[in-house]
């Protein structure tokens, strides 16, 4: 991670002006690098053998939560996490959605997350958390990283949300201090990104602006 924020870092500072959209492009792929480091090195370097921290932080949620026969579900972008975190918690009968995901394991995910009391972790991936997908079993979600997709983010809160909910519901994000995950949710989080997304627009590279000041401040940890 510090490599790589370095490196982002001595970019940034060769610029003299305010960044043009291609290099807002590329400063928002930098931080995707570096937030990909932080929720998995291993999706980056296939020779990272350690356990991620940040997993070490939902082995402790899941315990929580599963030890009082609650279920939950955990977001992730990667494929990589969906795979290694399914295996992890195969004990807790976790099963996994993604978007490659065909119609029939789809479905046989959804059924079993629903309705066997046995399994009791989803761990999905946000492109597969559409609109009509009804996860209201659970009132617990886990955000374990963040892109810049804000239609995504919000769908995927919205699957537990449902007007059938009778809990309170819990969402949660793993963030690593002093890293892009700060800036990443803040920056996802601004009334116009969510504007934007009222209005039923994507939100892309263009719709963000980013000063060099912010960026710098973003990859110093000081978001």
């Amino acid at each position: 991670y510090d490599e790589l924020r370095t490196e982002a870092l001595i970019w940034v500072t060769n610029i003299r002006n305010e960044l043009t959209p291609i290099e807002v492009e590329h400063a928002m792929i930098m931080m995707l690098r570096l937030s990909q480091i932080s929720s998995n090195p291993r999706i980056l370097d296939k020779s990272y053998t350690e356990t991620p921290p940040k997993w070490l932080i939902v082995d402790e949620l899941v315990e929580d939560i599963c030890g009082e026969n609650n279920k939950l579900i955990v977001w992730t972008w990667y494929r990589e996490n969906t795979v290694e975190l399914v295996k992890r918690y195969a004990d807790l009968g976790a099963v996994e959605l993604h978007g490659g995901s065909s119609k029939a394991w789809r479905e046989e995910a959804i059924r079993r997350f629903q309705e066997d009391k046995n399994c009791l972790v989803l761990v999905a991936n946000q492109k597969s958390g559409g609109i009509g997908l009804n996860l209201d079993i659970s009132f617990n979600s886990i955000f374990l990283d963040n892109t810049w997709g804000l239609v995504e983010r919000v769908q995927a809160e919205d699957r537990i949300h449902r007007i059938t909910q009778r809990q309170p519901c819990n969402i949660i994000d793993i963030i690593t201090q002093g890293s892009v995950d700060e800036y990443i949710l803040a920056k996802m989080r601004q009334k116009a990104m969510v504007a934007g997304y009222i209005q039923g627009d994507r939100v892309e590279f263009k719709n963000y602006e980013i000063t060099r000041e912010e960026l710098v401040g973003a990859l110093d940890g000081n978001p």
